[in-house]
Formats: C-alpha cells, structure tokens, sequence
C-alpha cells in the first residue's frame, strides 16, 4: 500500500512538475516583457503584459509596481488605477526598497486632485532616497494647481469635440480652415489597414473633419492615405487657413501644397532643419518670421523656443533662442496669434500639468518679450494641455485630461461665457408687451431683462445650457419654456427670438415647450454679441458704467458718445513704474480694447493739488509715460490713446486716470 501511494505521488510530481514550472516560466516571462516595455516608453503594451500576468498571479508586486508606473506615463488619465495598486504596495518590501515609491505614490494622489495627500507624502519623502529636482518639482506642480483650482471663473468654456473626432486614441493638434467649419488634426487611432508602431498605437496620420450643414461634425477621413509609410505624419500649421500646411515627419518640417485630396511632396524647411528634432513651428502672415522648438541646441535634450527672421535679401538668420520664455524643461506647439501674441505650451515656468498654455507679448518699445502668463483654468489642467491655436475668441486646444476619449483628445475653446440674445416679446397679435420681465436661470444663476416701450428685450446668458425661462406681467407668470443657445462657425448671426405669448403654450410645462436657437455666429471680427462675463464684471468692479450713455455699444460711432472711467492707477510717493501690482488693472482694459476694437481712450496723470513743483510734474509725466508704454507694447496703436494735458487746478491726487469712449 505504502508502495502504490509512493508510486502515485511520484506519477503527479511527474506529471504537475512540467506544467508547474511552464507556468511560472510564462510569469516570469510576461514580467520581463512588460518591464522592457515600459523602459522602452511603450506604456500601451507594457500594460497588456503586466495586466494579463496580474491576472494569472493577482499578488506579484514587481508587476504592480511597473503597471502603476506605466498607468501613470500613459497619455490616458490613468492615475485612478495607478493610485489602487500603488496603494496596495503600501508597507510592502518593494515599497521599502524602490527609491521612486513614494514619489510615484505622491504623483497618483497629484492627477487625482488629492493635493494634500499629495503633500504629505513628499513631506515625508527621505531627501537620500529620491532625486531632489523631482521631488521639487512635483511640489511645485501641486502648489500651481492648488492655486488655479482655487481661482474664480475665468468666463472661458473648453468643450470637447466629441466622439465624431475624438477615438479612444490620442487625437491631437487641430488645425483651421479659413472658414472654420473644418479642420485638418493627427490621430494614431486604430485602423487595420495602415501599421502599428512600436508603442502599440497606429503611426501619426493627418485627417480632415468637416462640419456638415447642421454643424455636426462628419466621420474624419485619412488624406494622405496613398503616401501612408510606416513613419510619423503631423499637423502644425495651416498658413493663413487654405492648402498650403506645415507637418512633420521623421523629425523635420516640411510645407506642402494640398490639393485634389493629394500631396504634393513636402519641401523641408532649411531655416529650421537641424540635425536633432524640430517637432513644432508657427510662420507668421508675412511669411518673415518663424517661431519654431528644438532640442538641437539643448544640453538636457529638452525643446526649447527658437525665432528666425528673414532679411532684406531673403535670407534667414541664424536662429536666436527665446531666452525669457525658455524654461528648465519642455516647450512646445508655438502659435503667432492676430494680436501678435505667442502661445506656447511648456512644462516649467508656473505650470501645473504636465503641459500648460502659455501667453507671451512682446514688449516693442523695450525691444524684450514680457513674462509668459500661464492660462490658467478651465484651459490648462494637471494633464498635458498643449496645440493651442486661436482666432478671433474662438480656439481649439488639445488635452489628456480627464473625461476624455482616449490619450489627447481635441478640444473647443470659446474665450467667454454668454451671448447676447434679443427680440421682443409680444401676443399671438403682435402687439408689445410693455415692462414684462424675463428670468432665465440655470445652474442657479440668474439673468434677467425688461421689455422696452416697443416690447424690446436683451439679455446675456450662457450657451449650450437649457435655460429655464418665464416671462412675468404685473408679478404673474404669463409663460415659460427651455431655451437652449447654440453657437455656430457659421458667418451668419440669428440672435433674434420673439417669445409669443398665448393661451396654449402658457398653460404648457417648461419641459414640453424647449427650443434650441440657431446660431450665434462666433468667427465674426469684433462680435459685439458675445461676453466673457468675469472680464465684465471686472470692469464694472473697476467704474465701468455700461449705461453711462444710454445703451453703451462700442462698436458704435463716436458722435454723442462721451467718456467714462475705466481705471485709476493710484501711485505711491515717487513710484513710477506700474510693473506687477497695476498691471493685472491694465491688462483688463487691454481685453476691452481688444474685444472691441472702435474704442478710444484718453490718459491723464495727476500729482497732488497745490504742488506745482517740477519733480512732481515730472513724476507725473513719467507715470502717463509708463502706463502708455505698457498699453502699446500689449498691442493697442498709438491712434487710439490720447494724453490730456495737466490742470493743476483739479488734481488732487498722484494717480493716473483712463476714460474710454
């Protein structure tokens, strides 16, 4: 008996040992995969191996470790799983004895928006363990986001295009027409007939979308698909919004002519052709200048802004590094905007994500470009928030952050937050109701009008919100109904609604009387319709009285327009500069100018009443020198400021003053 038991035993060890050990070879196998593939940056696939041995050995903690990485590396907002294994290594040994344990641990809790938890593990980070520059960093990372998390409103809207452009890979970097009903933008979506690249995803691929007569966007198509190769194919600029582009592939940039549906072939851009990696340009209108990123000249192999320009002769100058906007790390996707402004996306300055928008303007009179300003919320995130391109108040933006599709995915962004709709509100006869008022709420906000002597209103509300609307009489509630306020790229502008007040649709739900209103053309140059509601409410804060006139419009002419006071700059003794504290105040009448470009102004300085000392005179004269300084180096022409002489009579204070018109 004891014999036949041995003789069993023997045949199982026989026949389990092979199967046994096949499988922990497989294991062993998978893990060894994955972790290559991760050290290649091939985060997709390293993920497939480590994620199918976890299955097979849910408790193996190397392979938690490197899935939580390559979560984290991932373009995806993948930092939710990242954070659930990480946090299951907690106290382990490979916690213990991976020096970027907690540094990763800290980085989960950060893209969670964890922002204390986040803290407290770098707290606690031992300084031997972990590099200082990453740890620092990250910190600095955190305290930007706690910082733009905690801001107001900025009266912006970032919308996502959708899942008619966007695919659960990364699409990215969109390109305008000049119509702006269509757009050229790269993709690495799947698609089985073209190849994969090394990382998993397809090679970059340029496709169009186009908006059809509805506005609703058409299923992209691949318009290089006959010279598709097995390298990388990217947009970077449509010139001046038709056929000729500017993309990259295999490292360089090339321009090339697009007609018929074809490519002609791609000349490479010799003025910024470098032996190294020139991933990004922007050409502006004249064709002169060319702000472009490379890491040619780079010790740390980061990208950095470069501009050339073309001489009298036409040739191109050796290019010049945008010191002032260059950081310690990664910048980006440049951007000439009409104003002449520069967007860029970088990773240092005060970014928060991995990539943020920035804003630079060159200061023409001290021949310097001025600190680049990070865009804030809602436009960056603590993702990557790169490819911004603008026009007018419109912009497309891509971004990996969460909620997305996949990877990047493309976003709109409109740079305000109401429309102006207007109309009459009358009876099924057509007669005017005198003194209805109207409240439209959402999300808790109200806005409101009064009906004129003609049974003229007009409102600012947001859009693409139903708006829940009653119109009152004498305090009784004569109708409601839903209304919804849509945009379009369209040229045509149908802001106008009548509401119609009857027997029938009073007696109605607000639910069973919805209407959507097409459309609020938003590509229009000095759109008067359209508001970015925080800047107003700054002015009005600042002495803005949009009523001083009667009914204020700017776009309008002069004649019987007077002025009112914008901003007073209040001085303290001999100060003369308005650097930092009094810029944020000027910086909002710049946008006012901007946005409604036939306005005017008119500066004047002060200095105490009763002191007719020359050096005050002087100081005050240097004060108005300053501020106008300043106003023409953001843009505004020379043609529309206009500086009053001094009364001394009058001035009581060291300030300088700016009325608009």
């Amino acid at each position: 008996m004891k014999f036949f038991l041995k003789s069993i035993n023997l045949l199982l060890f026989v026949f389990f040992f092979p199967f046994n050990y096949s499988y922990a070879q497989n294991n062993e196998h998978l893990l060894k995969k994955g972790i290559n593939e991760y050290n290649d940056g091939h985060y997709k696939i390293a993920i497939e191996y480590l994620e199918k041995l976890l299955i097979a050995d849910p408790e193996n903690l190397e392979a938690k470790l490197y899935v939580s990485k390559s979560y984290l590396a991932t373009e995806d907002d993948q930092s939710k799983k990242a954070l659930s294994y990480l946090k299951s290594l907690m106290n382990s040994e490979i916690a213990s004895s991976y020096d970027h344990y907690y540094l990763d641990l800290a980085d989960a809790y950060f893209k969670q928006k964890s922002f204390d938890d986040a803290v407290k593990i770098l707290d606690n980070i031992k300084a031997e363990n972990t590099n200082f520059l990453d740890v620092s960093y990250l910190r600095s990372k955190i305290e930007n986001a706690k910082s733009y998390y905690s801001s107001s409103s900025k009266g912006i809207v970032v919308k996502n295009l959708g899942k008619e452009v966007n695919s659960d890979a990364s699409d990215y970097s969109a390109v305008m027409f000049k119509d702006q009903r269509s757009i050229l933008f790269t993709s690495r979506r799947r698609n089985e007939n073209y190849p994969v690249a090394k990382d998993g995803y397809n090679y970059e691929m340029i496709y169009k979308a186009s908006m059809d007569n509805k506005d609703h966007w058409t299923s992209p198509v691949i318009i290089d698909a006959e010279n598709s190769k097995k390298s990388h194919d990217a947009t970077v600029q449509l010139i001046n919004g038709k056929n000729k582009i500017i993309y990259f592939s295999d490292g360089n940039l090339y321009i090339s002519n697009y007609t018929n549906g074809k490519w002609e072939e791609g000349e490479k851009i010799k003025a910024v052709s470098t032996a190294a990696s020139e991933p990004h340009c922007f050409i502006s209108k004249s064709g002169n200048t060319i702000v472009f990123t490379t890491n040619f000249y780079s010790d740390d192999e980061n990208l950095d802004l470069y501009l050339t320009k073309k001489d009298k002769k036409g040739k191109w100058a050796e290019p010049v590094a945008l010191s002032h906007l260059n950081s310690d790390f990664d910048e980006d996707s440049p951007f000439i905007g009409d104003d002449g402004s520069l967007y860029f996306s970088s990773k240092g300055h005060n970014s928060m994500g991995g990539y943020d928008v920035f804003k630079a303007q060159y200061n023409k009179a001290k021949d310097v470009w001025e600190t680049p300003v990070n865009m804030g919320l809602p436009i960056n995130s603590i993702s990557d928030d790169i490819y911004f391109n603008i026009h007018e108040k419109f912009a497309y933006l891509s971004s990996s952050r969460a909620g997305g599709f996949g990877g990047l995915d493309i976003y709109s962004v409109f740079l305000f937050d109401q429309v102006k709709l207007e109309g009459r509100v009358i009876d099924e006869s057509g007669k005017a109701l005198i003194n209805a008022h109207i409240k439209m709420s959402s999300n808790g906000n109200i806005f409101e009008s009064i009906t004129d002597d003609l049974g003229n209103y007009e409102v600012f509300a947001p859009f693409g919100e139903d708006l829940k609307t009653s119109i009152f009489k004498n305090d009784k509630e004569i109708h409601n109904e839903i209304v919804s306020l849509k945009l379009s790229l369209r040229n045509d502008t149908k802001n106008n609604y009548d509401f119609i007040i009857n027997a029938t649709n009073s007696s109605l739900s607000s639910e069973d009387n919805a209407k959507t209103l097409d459309y609020f053309a938003i590509n229009k140059k000095d759109n008067n319709n359209l508001r970015n509601s925080v800047e107003f409410k700054k002015l009005l804060n600042s002495g803005f009285d949009p009523n001083a006139m009667g009914n204020f419009n700017p776009e309008k002419e002069l004649t019987n327009r007077s002025f009112f006071k914008a901003v007073e700059i209040s001085f303290i003794e001999d100060e003369v500069n308005i650097e930092g504290k009094y810029q944020s105040q000027l910086i909002d009448v710049v946008n006012l100018m901007n946005n409604h470009p036939k306005l005017k102004m008119e500066i004047v300085g002060h200095a105490k009443s009763g002191d007719s000392s020359r050096h005050n005179l002087i100081i005050s004269d240097k004060r108005v020198d300053s501020v106008v300084t300043f106003l023409k180096g953001q843009g505004i022409t020379k043609d529309r400021i206009s500086v009053l002489e001094r009364d001394e009579n009058t001035l009581k204070e060291k300030k300088v003053t700016i009325n608009l018109r």
